[in-house]
């Protein structure tokens, strides 16, 4: 069995992507681990901080379906941000 740092790691692809999201940091994550995992893969989440811990272990049973498994919901979103100027966000509020 492999750490997540050496076989490909979900919680910090989604900070570098979105930053620090705190609570529901673990969320997604999991997500993400959950779009990118496979049958007999064991997936564990742990969280801790604000007086609040989780601790999650999965091991997939089955294959997700492929209609799920390749839209990747949260890896093709985070892929698609895009950075944007002060000015640009200022005039999203204003729409």
């Amino acid at each position: 069995m492999g750490l997540a740092r050496e076989t490909g790691d979900g919680a910090p692809m989604v900070v570098k992507k979105l930053g620090n999201l705190y609570s529901p940091s673990l969320l997604f994550g999991l997500i993400h681990a959950l779009e990118t995992t496979s049958s007999g893969d064991l997936i564990s989440a742990v969280s801790y901080g604000s007086g609040s811990s989780d601790a999650i272990l999965l091991e997939m049973v089955d294959e997700i379906p492929e209609p799920l498994k390749n839209s990747s919901m949260l890896t093709t979103t985070l892929d698609r941000q895009r950075a944007i100027t002060v000015a640009q966000f200022q005039e999203l509020g204003r729409a």
